[in-house]
């Protein structure tokens, strides 16, 4: 069978996606693999988290209403299962999506969870491309991000979709595998590096411009060469590594 792909623009990137996950049947598996988005909505829950002040309720309308439909995956008998790629320590924007997830699991979302260096170890079928995407029913979504450093905006710049069932094979081998090498959110959450808060530290990250960091890790050097700190920027996840 001829390979089925369509080149989607930006601006109809969202569209699509409502679109696609509307019309699900059966299954949907959604990959996140940034530790930052910066949508304008997230910033203002973001703020609201950190201050330990979040509003639930206006979160779960404001998710609801991102999809373009009201979802009802446990209404429909739809299997949604999503995996974020993290690493430790979190950013601010993971720390605040845990909340945004279990909202989400509470719609009948499964949320899971893989450490970014685990990620990377495994198996990738040969002839699939790995980014942000979406399966629906046979269906696969692959997203295209441009990061706005100065607005510290994950923005879409548009996407591709695929409808060849032998790609397609190939991505749900690739997403059994993320699944299996997994947590859900109720384990992950209870993991000490996640309740751990951690004193930030003002430093500029060249990445993005955010003016917090978190210390990672510190060595101490012999004679006068000094000490070296390792930093990690709490809104994109930057490492930056210091003497």
């Amino acid at each position: 069978m001829e390979e089925e792909t369509r080149e989607i623009a930006g601006k109809d990137f969202q569209r699509e996606f409502s679109s696609l996950l509307s019309s699900a049947k059966n299954r949907v598996f959604q990959l996140e693999m940034l530790e930052q988005y910066g949508q304008p909505f997230e910033k203002q829950f973001i703020e609201e988290f950190k201050r330990e002040s979040l509003d639930r309720s206006a979160l779960k309308e404001r998710l609801a209403a991102n999809y373009g439909f009201a979802p009802d995956w446990k209404g429909k008998k739809v299997e949604f299962s999503r995996v974020h790629i993290v690493s430790f320590p979190l950013t601010n924007f993971v720390r605040y999506r845990l909340e945004a997830y279990k909202i989400l699991e509470e719609m009948g979302e499964e949320t899971f969870f893989i450490e970014k260096q685990k990620f990377y170890q495994l198996p990738l079928p040969s002839g699939i491309e790995v980014s942000n995407f979406i399966d629906v029913d046979g269906a696969v979504l692959l997203q295209r991000n441009d990061i706005d450093k100065a607005k510290k905006e994950c923005r879409v710049s548009g996407g591709k979709l695929i409808e060849e069932p032998d790609i397609y094979e190939k991505y749900e081998t690739f997403e059994q595998r993320l699944l299996s090498s997994s947590l859900p959110l109720r384990e992950f959450v209870d993991d000490p590096r996640v309740k751990l808060k951690l004193a930030t530290v003002h430093h500029v990250c060249k990445e993005c411009g955010s003016t917090e960091a978190l210390v990672v890790k510190e060595w101490w050097t012999r004679g006068d060469e000094g000490n070296i700190q390792l930093f990690k920027c709490v809104d994109c996840g930057a490492s930056i590594r210091e003497w």
